[in-house]
């Protein structure tokens, strides 16, 4: 006797093609936050300074090779913009993907660039670093620049990702004790000025502010994954379940940390309530 085949009900086609529609919009849907960052210190000249924050590219074909998001980071006329780690994924090393869409991006204003973890990853790092400096991006490991307007200036400073580090020291050495050792090794800031610090890891946020920086940029923590009303974001990697920075402003002492969603996934490509992110922060004059 032939078993009757299963009907497909229209509630599962229209669960299905939901799923499906969710799935591709993640894919491709890129929002964008903006910031006001509001300090006494900032100089006359900075004031209405637009930095234009990315994070976390992973190599995202479909966004790297996206005219019409160049184009649209073009319009936003950034005075200059950072990135704040993996642009790469070390399960996808494939420099050219995100060296190209960098080099883009440095013909619309400065760009300036940390690596994350996932660069320390990939053998052809070196490469990667040379096509990026040949493209006239700054690169900032684990060191300091100004950033020059007329005659007044920020500063702005990277710290190469902790892995880097532990590479040549003992690999159970904590995250935490290497930011602190980079951060004691660096000039320390003169606390007169504005001064910008770019980390790819934002769960050291404590550290970053007793180091006095006043705005700190991070990504990493791909904005919890999945992010849900109430609960918030679910898990980041380096702050396991429920994660503390995931997303958005955060303050403590004099410092402030904005913290990107990032333009890419990795291992677990599914996002929910959690898009790619492009985050504009100005900086205003009080």
């Amino acid at each position: 006797m032939k078993k009757s085949k299963k009907k497909i009900t229209f509630p599962q086609l229209l669960f299905a093609g939901t799923a499906v529609t969710l799935f591709i919009r993640q894919l491709l849907h890129v929002s964008l936050t903006r910031h006001l960052i509001e300090n006494a210190k900032i100089p006359s000249s900075f004031d209405g300074f637009k930095i234009l924050h990315l994070s976390d590219l992973h190599n995202n074909r479909l966004l790297c090779r996206d005219d019409n998001l160049l184009a649209r980071i073009k319009k936003l006329s950034p005075d200059v913009i950072v990135i704040t780690g993996d642009i790469v994924d070390s399960f996808l090393p494939q420099n050219e993907i995100a060296s190209d869409f960098v080099s883009k991006l440095k013909k619309i204003c400065d760009v300036y660039y940390v690596p994350g973890n996932h660069e320390s990853q990939i053998p052809q790092r070196d490469i990667l670093f040379r096509q990026l400096k040949n493209a006239g991006v700054k690169l900032l490991f684990d060191s300091r620049e100004d950033i020059v307007k007329g005659d007044e200036s920020i500063s702005i400073t990277g710290l190469m990702d902790p892995r880097f580090m532990k590479k040549q020291t003992i690999r159970k050495t904590h995250d935490n004790m290497i930011i602190t050792l980079k951060l004691r090794d660096l000039q320390p800031v003169d606390e007169d000025r504005f001064n910008i610090l770019l980390s790819h890891k934002p769960e050291h946020f404590s550290i970053y502010a007793d180091y006095h920086y006043d705005l700190i940029m991070s990504g990493h923590a791909h904005g919890g994954q999945w992010r849900f009303p109430y609960i918030g974001a679910v898990f980041a990697p380096g702050q396991g379940l429920f994660p503390q920075y995931t997303s958005g402003m955060y303050h403590t002492k004099e410092s402030t940390m904005v913290v990107s969603r990032g333009l890419g996934n990795t291992k677990f490509p599914v996002r929910i309530n959690n898009p790619f992110e492009l985050v504009l922060i100005t900086l205003k004059k009080i």
